[in-house]
């Protein structure tokens, strides 16, 4: 499950792993410096969860189609969340993490969440 920050990644993983019996992991992709480590976890924590007949969640706030790529495989599958950018800033501030809206409302980039790309929701 992916999504920019203050989408409910993490709310949704929480429920959906509650009824559905499964295991959840909140991956930190955030810097170029932790993504590789952070996707190489990631990988194997789906991969021993597949071999295992578990079922698992995993919510991420990066994920270009390069590393959704790496973590690809027949047991997995990825969904992408969107919002409105006024409400998913006021779920941001809620939280106390400072964010900046560019004109437009749209969450400026430079406050480390981005609504940049397609606005729908898909399954890759």
């Amino acid at each position: 499950m992916m999504g920019v920050c203050g989408s409910a990644k993490s709310t949704l993983a929480a429920l959906l792993a509650g009824g559905l019996g499964s295991d959840v992991a909140q991956a930190t992709t955030s810097t170029a410096k932790h993504r590789r480590p952070g996707l190489e976890k990631i990988a194997n924590w789906i991969g021993n969860h597949a071999a295992s007949g578990t079922p698992g969640i995993v919510t991420c706030s990066a994920l270009r189609r390069v590393h959704r790529d790496r973590l690809r495989g027949p047991e997995v599958a990825f969904v992408r969340l969107h919002g409105d950018s006024q409400l998913i800033a006021q779920t941001i501030r809620r939280y106390g993490v400072p964010v900046r809206l560019r004109p437009g409302g749209v969450v400026d980039p430079g406050a480390g969440c981005s609504l940049a790309g397609p606005r729908r929701a898909y399954v890759d």
